[in-house]
């Protein structure tokens, strides 16, 4: 079951969460005609993938698993193709969701991550 669909900050690609499959498919959108070709398939390393989040402006993405209360975070390549970076967020209460806030006083480049859980609680995300 495909629960979120994203697209990156320059238009060619678009990622979905497959909860059934606890993946992350990733489609390059063609020019002219706006139609999907499958890029990749990549495991969403974590158990029911619920919210994902591209770090704004960049090819960063993170991956929220609702049942493994777990945040881990990949790079997209310009193939289209995610490839996990190691780094992964654990005991995290059921989260559900990915936000961004400014952080420090270049707030145009830095941004937190922070991760709602299913009691609507926000905690900010160290990566």
């Amino acid at each position: 079951m495909v629960w979120q669909v994203i697209i990156t900050h320059d238009g060619k690609y678009v990622l979905a969460s497959n909860r059934g499959e606890d993946s992350i498919v990733v489609y390059r959108v063609l020019y002219p005609s706006g139609h999907l070709a499958l890029a990749s398939t990549h495991p969403a390393g974590g158990s029911f993938p619920r919210g994902m989040a591209l770090v704004p402006g960049t090819y960063t993405l993170m991956v929220e698993g609702q049942s493994t209360g777990n945040l881990a975070v990949f790079s997209l390549s310009m193939e289209g193709v995610l490839a996990f970076t190691g780094q992964n967020v654990t005991g995290l209460p059921t989260p559900t969701a990915i936000a961004f806030a400014p952080s420090g006083s270049d707030s145009l480049h830095k941004v937190d991550p922070r991760v709602l859980d299913s009691n609507h609680m926000m905690s900010q995300v160290r990566i």
